[in-house]
């Protein structure tokens, strides 16, 4: 199919490419010449520059005047010339005037080295006076700081044993004064420290009974507290426990139900099955007790509905009853049936042994004995297909109860 759709979509495709394209102009050629590569030369004159003439200076010109006569040839001479000739005259030309120009800085900068040095010689002088007259100033102010400090040294000398003199006097006197005062106070402060005393003791136990009324207070608050979470606790734990037990019951007996039975018969053989039936289902009657139990457990201690708790009981009867007792019978029963399957017909039915008449004794016993191994076959036959009805009817009532729960919760 995604074949047939590719295709299509690329004729479609090449279709409307053909279709929206835009025609080919008839008399248009198509085709593309390829030219050659192209040389081109450009020439060029050559142009020689015209030969500039030397004017003389001012001072020439005021020295020697030239006439028309001598300044003919020389034009001549300059426009004959040539290149070479021209470029050096400038160069001997360049190398006077730089001869001159070294000669006139040299000059100029020996006239200022002089006068730089006659300048730093003035400068010296003037500095060194002016220090030698500060230094003169200086040793007067300090004589004189000298003398007044000595005085003034002198002064606070006698001043300072005065006051030393005044205040040893003051401060006995002061001292005196503080005994006394330091006497009476002390008096005073333990009158007064006796009777803060007496005080804070009275204050002290009137506290001391408060904080202990207000501490049974506070523990009775607690304990109320403290009982009030403790069952709310036990309360969302039991329901939490009530609520996994029945889901995981629900789901269990759901899957055992409808689908684990329906694939092992659908893809194994019959004794297989039987075999695996022996084993699954002593272990899924046991969980499925279990979850029930402990469902049960937690809708009672929630305190919900006895009606529902009754339910809850009377299913997880029906679960161990299919456990303790019709479980093993039903597992007895079908090994006892392949047992004789085995060694009547190594694992073929008795009613599908064919059997050829004959008339000899030995015959008439072998006649006689699959005759009573098939009326045992049909015996061990019937009886596990009631244990099964049996059985599986119980699990459909643990069913229907379970969902009767489903609904009440829901």
């Amino acid at each position: 199919m995604m074949n047939i759709v590719a295709v299509a979509f690329i004729l479609s495709s090449i279709a409307a490419a053909s279709f929206f394209s835009s025609p080919p102009v008839p008399g248009l050629d198509h085709h593309v010449l390829r030219e050659g590569h192209r040389l081109i030369v450009v020439e060029f004159d050559r142009q020689i520059p015209q030969p500039t003439s030397f004017a003389p200076s001012a001072s020439e010109a005021n020295d020697e005047p030239l006439d028309a006569a001598s300044v003919q040839p020389n034009v001549g001479q300059a426009v004959s010339q040539t290149p070479k000739g021209k470029i050096s005259s400038v160069f001997t030309d360049a190398k006077k005037k730089a001869s001159q120009f070294e000669e006139s800085t040299a000059d100029a900068l020996k006239s200022v080295a002089d006068r730089v040095t006659h300048k730093a010689a003035q400068i010296e002088e003037s500095v060194s006076d002016r220090l030698k007259s500060a230094a003169e100033e200086l040793k007067q102010k300090a004589s004189k700081i000298e003398e007044s400090s000595s005085t003034a040294l002198k002064n606070a000398a006698e001043k300072t044993k005065q006051k030393a003199t005044q205040f040893h006097e003051s401060a006995g006197k002061a001292a005196k004064n503080a005994a006394e005062t330091a006497v009476a106070a002390s008096e005073d402060v333990a009158g007064n420290i006796s009777d803060m005393a007496a005080a804070a003791t009275r204050e002290i136990r009137r506290n001391l009974t408060e904080i202990l009324q207000r501490a049974w207070e506070l523990g009775q608050d607690v304990g109320a507290f403290v009982g009030a979470g403790a069952a709310e606790a036990a309360r969302s734990a039991a329901a939490v426990a009530h609520l996994l037990g029945f889901a995981t019951a629900y789901g269990t007996c759901m899957w055992v139900t409808f689908a684990s039975n329906h694939v092992l018969a659908s893809v194994m053989p019959r004794q297989q099955l039987g075999i695996v039936q022996s084993r699954i289902y002593p272990v899924y009657f046991r969980f499925l007790a279990l979850a029930i139990g402990v469902g049960l457990a937690g809708h009672i201690l929630n305190g919900k509905e006895r009606v529902q708790g009754y339910n809850l009981m009377a299913v997880l009867a029906i679960v161990l009853l299919n456990l303790i007792w019709l479980e093993p019978k039903a597992t007895k029963a079908m090994f006892e049936r392949m047992k004789l399957e085995k060694e009547e017909g190594r694992g073929r039915d008795v009613a599908d042994v064919s059997t050829e008449p004959t008339n000899t004794p030995v015959a008439d016993a072998l006649a006689t004995r699959k005759e009573v191994a098939k009326g045992r076959m049909s015996e061990l036959r019937k009886r596990l297909k009631n244990l099964n009805n049996y059985s599986s009817f119980l699990n459909v009532l643990t069913l229907m109860g379970l969902s009767w729960h489903l609904v009440h919760l829901a």
